[in-house]
């Protein structure tokens, strides 16, 4: 499945402790402990997962008498998303504006842009 929406800062956080578990799934337990202190209430954790499989992110089923949560969106499917949301909001959808952007404000080092540009280089191969 594809991201089709942003996530909130805190529905990204419930999404990256869940892409951090084997086959990016887990018992809300598991994805509650994977939060630094102070953790979040489980039923906090449990309503963004509620909303996260409203919105397609996460699907859940039984096993047993306690509900598993799966990610239907990986990390790098939601980041390509983000990604290409961000250049289309911001840059107008030109990816050379937006990498001349981020060269301008990070003040990469010349040892980064000659990686950048091999990268590049290798992705139209």
């Amino acid at each position: 499945m594809k991201a089709k929406q942003k996530l909130t800062n805190s529905e990204l956080q419930v999404m990256e402790c869940l892409w951090q578990l084997p086959d990016m799934k887990g018992f809300g337990k598991d994805i509650t402990e994977r939060f630094a202190d102070p953790k979040p209430a489980y039923n906090t954790i449990a309503t963004f997962l509620q909303i996260l499989e409203k919105k397609g992110f996460v699907e859940s089923f039984h096993q047993g008498r306690k509900l598993v949560f799966q990610a239907l969106v990986s990390r790098e499917e939601y980041a390509r998303f983000s990604i290409a949301d961000t250049t289309k909001s911001f840059f107008g959808g030109s990816f050379a504006r937006l990498v001349s952007f981020f060269a301008k404000e990070e003040k990469l080092s010349q040892d980064e842009i000659d990686e950048i540009v091999k990268l590049i280089k290798e992705g139209k191969q």
